[in-house]
């Protein structure tokens, strides 16, 4: 089973990218966030809820409060989740925020433009490639 955490503050891209992930595994666990702030406690641990330790973040770029690139380098500087893939999910497509990303450690960054096709296969690659390494260890 994966546990994915969506960060994102647009409703029909939380659930589109839900429902996909599902329709790809309907084993994966998603969750939400809805802003930066909410991201970090989740990722932390902290919040109302416990909940397991996600295997992989979809992270928008430009969301309300703590942006996308300070959610990734706050996550690049803490330890306990610094291991965590991410992928950026997002509608720009400015060349300095794909650099930017990069510069985090960041191997995918999809464009939320992309048609549902194109972006359900890439969303499966990526859960593959995760589930492939978790089983290496």
């Amino acid at each position: 089973m994966l546990n994915v955490l969506i960060v994102d503050d647009d409703t029909a891209s939380l659930r589109l990218t839900t429902e996909s992930l599902i329709r790809i595994d309907p084993e994966i666990r998603t969750y939400t966030a809805s802003n930066g702030q909410a991201a970090l406690e989740f990722l932390k641990g902290s919040g109302p809820e416990p909940h397991p330790r996600p295997d992989l973040v979809l992270l928008d770029w430009n969301i309300p409060g703590i942006h996308g690139r300070d959610v990734l380098a706050r996550m690049r500087r803490d330890e306990m989740i610094s291991d965590i893939p991410v992928v950026v999910v997002s509608a720009s497509e400015a060349k300095r925020d794909v650099d930017e990303a990069a510069e985090f450690g960041v191997k995918e960054y999809l464009f939320k433009d992309l048609d549902l096709m194109q972006f359900m296969q890439a969303l499966r690659i990526i859960v593959d490639h995760i589930k492939r390494s978790r089983e290496a260890f």
